[in-house]
């Protein structure tokens, strides 16, 4: 953790605004980034972070109605200068179309590798232009690392299933 401007800030808060301030210091302007987490009171650090430096965002999580829900979207998808919309992972769900993103960022490593792939492809989806970069925070040495583990066991189980190769299936990663 780190202290800036009266608030402590996580390592994955202090990379993630790493990551953000790169994308918005580069010639190629207009990237839209979307932050997963699992659990809303991550979301709740991130956003006095991302306020101290500036960057202009939404939020999207379980409690809001479908005219907030809507209007949040709206926002995000018609403002070139709301760069980043922060979403609750149950509030990303099915139906969802965020292909004016082009980054995607985890918070956190979820059990369901399903989960984490619908998440995707919120943003990877027929109408998507740009290429889709997608980033894990993980701490080393942490449960985190045995959720990947138990990640990848999942993917090839179902890779499988699936009549994948073992080859094939070692080939669907995430950055």
């Amino acid at each position: 953790a780190y202290k800036e401007g009266g608030i402590v800030h996580s390592s994955k808060t202090r990379k993630l605004i790493e990551e953000l301030t790169a994308l918005a210091t580069e010639e190629d302007q207009g990237h839209k980034s979307v932050v997963f987490s699992q659990w809303t009171h991550m979301l709740d650090l991130i956003e006095p972070a991302l306020t101290e430096k500036g960057f202009k965002y939404v939020r999207l999580d379980g409690s809001m109605n479908r005219k907030q829900r809507e209007k949040v979207l709206d926002q995000f998808r018609g403002d070139a200068e709301t760069e980043v919309i922060l979403i609750s992972l149950k509030a990303g769900g099915v139906g969802l179309n965020l292909v004016e993103a082009n980054h995607v960022f985890f918070l956190d490593v979820w059990w369901n590798p399903a989960a984490e792939d619908q998440a995707v492809q919120r943003v990877h989806r027929i109408g998507q232009t740009r290429e889709v970069v997608v980033k894990k925070f993980i701490v080393e040495g942490t449960v985190e690392e045995r959720i990947l583990e138990l990640q990848k066991r999942k993917r090839f189980l179902a890779a499988s299933v699936e009549g994948m190769t073992p080859s094939e299936s070692k080939k669907m990663r995430f950055e």
